[in-house]
């Protein structure tokens, strides 16, 4: 069908897939930075986007939000902002996004960077983690956090797959 994406796995892609049992908390961070940027009429977020643009827009924002806000612009983001490790929290993230190494972050602020200018402070990046991350955990307690409840409720749904043999359902995040 016209929209639909079908992935075919192998056995042993199969034997690697794991599903998140809950939200990440970074992930759901970074996609609503872009969220709040989108005019789109998206029904399941426009009262969210709405508390959280009077939420923002009430109060200067700290240095690290607007990195962030400049690290989410449309296109892509450097991976560093969305660690594994955040599956086992907010502050496993956090911390996970403190202690990028610097060559990753080079590598990955380089790219975005042949993608669209970024401010002279990116270069340096690992110079500003502190404040990065300080305005990460602003920005989700001030918009995030409220809604947390709600996001891991819509998060845990049922999900069938076929793999051509059998069919087997299990919760999944999405």
């Amino acid at each position: 069908m016209a929209g639909d994406l079908r992935i075919h796995f192998t056995s042993e892609d199969l034997a690697k897939l794991r599903l998140a049992t809950a939200p990440d908390p970074l992930w759901e961070l970074v996609l609503s930075a872009y969220s709040l940027r989108d005019p789109g009429p998206a029904l399941d977020v426009v009262a969210w986007r709405g508390q959280a643009r009077r939420e923002l827009a009430s109060r200067p924002l700290s240095g690290g939000e607007r990195m962030l806000a400049e690290l989410t612009r449309p296109g892509a983001f450097p991976d560093f902002l969305t660690p594994l490790a955040a599956l086992d929290g907010f502050d496993a993230g956090l911390d996970a996004v403190r202690s990028t190494p610097d060559h990753q972050l080079r590598e990955e602020i380089a790219h975005i960077g042949t993608q669209r200018a970024l401010p002279a402070w990116a270069r340096d990046l690992g110079d500003h983690m502190s404040a990065l991350t300080d305005g990460l955990r602003t920005y989700f307690d001030a918009v995030i956090q409220p809604h947390w409840r709600t996001v891991r409720a819509r998060c845990w749904r049922p999900r069938t797959w076929s793999t051509g043999r059998s069919t087997w359902t299990a919760g999944a995040c999405c």
